[in-house]
């Protein structure tokens, strides 16, 4: 890569990307400056790049907009700055990356993914075109194909069995937690039977008979949350850490 403004010997690390004119709004994304590849440019399809913020903030570039970009022999303008979004895992740190427009969509099969977005109700159909496109473009590689939201739930398919298995703990530890304050209500209120007559005949309400007997277990349960809230905060925000 080389920019306007590139330092000697300074390099920077940044993922190629070759899409069309519906790649940003199809994922949904936003642009913070400039413009998408647009057909009323010529020069979007040979001279023209879109980079994201990463990609800015890796080559140090101050007010990207109409600076020159070159990918090798490929020399262009910088027509848009994409706001940093992930591409993969939340696990992986938001990388840089710079767009250029895909002029043949055999291209496409070189270098990696085409996204196409389909009925959800028309699946076989669609699927059944694409690979007949797909066999006419490249005819060697195997058509092969993902659902985006199954490739992004397997990202977290271990998150979703850790929470799980602790969903199961926790409502075990909750029944248990359950039983042992009502086997403990249950004996302190035996225990002071004798008691709770007299006070009942000395004209005690209920509402204080039950704050007398739930105060010596409650005492202990807030104890036991000044311990346990701490310690699930530490360890959440540790967990959290492990995403970028």
């Amino acid at each position: 890569y080389d920019w306007e403004g590139r330092e000697e010997g300074q390099e920077a690390d940044i993922i190629l990307n070759l899409v069309d004119y519906d790649f940003i709004p199809m994922l949904d994304l936003e642009l913070v400056e400039g413009r998408n590849f647009s057909k009323e440019y010529s020069t979007d399809a040979t001279q023209a790049y879109i980079l994201n913020e990463e990609a800015i903030k890796e080559m140090g570039m101050q007010d990207p907009l109409g600076k020159q970009f070159s990918y090798g022999k490929r020399k262009g303008t910088i027509i848009g700055v994409l706001k940093n979004a992930h591409f993969r895992s939340l696990h992986v740190e938001i990388e840089p990356h710079v767009f250029f427009f895909l002029n043949d969509v055999s291209e496409a099969t070189q270098y990696g993914v085409v996204l196409i977005k389909i009925d959800g109700n028309k699946t076989e159909e669609a699927l059944a075109k694409i690979q007949g496109v797909w066999k006419n473009i490249n005819p060697i590689s195997p058509f092969e194909y993902h659902f985006l939201d199954q490739k992004y739930d397997s990202l977290y398919s271990k998150e979703k069995k850790i929470g799980t298995i602790l969903n199961a703990f926790t409502l075990f530890a909750i029944v248990i937690s359950c039983l042992g304050l009502f086997g403990l209500a249950s004996f302190l209120t035996e225990r002071r039977t004798s008691e709770i007559g007299i006070r009942k005949v000395l004209g005690a309400s209920e509402s204080g008979i039950v704050f007398l007997l739930s105060k010596q277990f409650t005492k202990w349960v807030l104890i036991a949350n000044l311990f346990a809230w701490p310690a699930a905060y530490f360890v959440m925000n540790e967990w959290l850490k492990s995403f970028a």
